[in-house]
C-alpha cells in the first residue's frame, strides 16, 4: 500500500467511525447495546451522520505532517495556528478540554503548555494518523509521537488525573505498526 493510500484510508476510517459512534459518546457498553442494538447506522441528525472534532483535528494533523514532516517544533506551531483558526470557525462539537487548551493557545501559552486534563479518547484517534503517516519510519514515529505528547499537544493528548499515567518514553504513536491498543469502558 501507498503511502498516500494508507493515510486516507486512516482518514476515511477516522470519520466513518467517529460518525458512527458519535451518539454513542460517554454511554456504557451496555447503554450502547440498549439504545442501538446490534447494528449501529448514521442517525444523530435527521438520518445523517456527523463526525466531531476529533475528525476535524485528524484532517489539520494530517496537513500538519504533511508541510512540516521533519520539524517537530514547526509541526506543533503549524498545528497550534490550525486549531486556533479552527476554534474561531464556531465548530458543531467541541469538547470542553480541547476549547480550554486552545483559548490558552490564543492568549499566549506555548504549545508546551496549553493543554489541560482530559478524560477523552481523542488522543488515542489522531495517534492513528501519526503511525499511518510515519509508518516506515520508527524513528520519526517516535519522534513526533513523544513531540505530540511533550506538549499536552495542544489539549488533543492531555491525561485525566482518573487515566493511568504514560511513561515519559511511550505513547501510542510509538507503537510499532499493527499494534492497537484498546480503551475499554467497563
Amino acid at each position: 500500500m501507498k503511502p498516500a493510500e494508507r493515510l486516507v484510508g486512516c482518514l476515511i476510517g477516522t470519520a466513518v467511525g467517529d460518525s458512527l459512534l458519535l451518539p454513542a459518546e460517554g454511554l456504557s457498553r451496555r447503554q450502547i447495546e440498549r439504545r442501538f442494538g446490534e447494528q449501529l447506522t448514521h442517525g444523530l441528525l435527521f438520518g445523517r451522520g456527523m463526525v466531531s472534532d476529533d475528525t476535524d483535528h485528524s484532517f489539520l494533523l494530517a496537513r500538519c505532517l504533511a508541510a512540516e514532516p521533519r520539524d517537530v517544533a514547526g509541526f506543533s506551531r503549524r498545528l497550534a495556528w490550525r486549531l486556533r483558526w479552527w476554534l474561531l470557525c464556531l465548530p458543531a462539537g467541541c469538547g470542553k478540554a480541547t476549547g480550554q487548551a486552545i483559548v490558552r493557545l490564543w492568549l499566549g501559552f506555548s504549545p508546551a503548555r496549553s493543554g489541560v486534563a482530559s478524560g477523552g479518547n481523542g488522543p488515542s484517534m489522531r495517534a492513528a494518523i501519526i503511525g499511518a503517516f510515519f509508518a516506515q519510519d520508527s524513528a520519526a514515529r517516535r519522534a513526533f509521537g513523544l513531540g505530540w505528547r511533550a506538549g499536552a499537544q495542544l489539549g488533543l493528548a492531555a491525561r485525566s488525573p482518573a487515566q493511568p499515567r504514560v511513561p515519559r518514553d511511550r505513547h501510542l504513536a510509538c507503537l510499532p505498526p499493527g499494534a492497537a491498543p484498546t480503551m475499554i469502558e467497563r
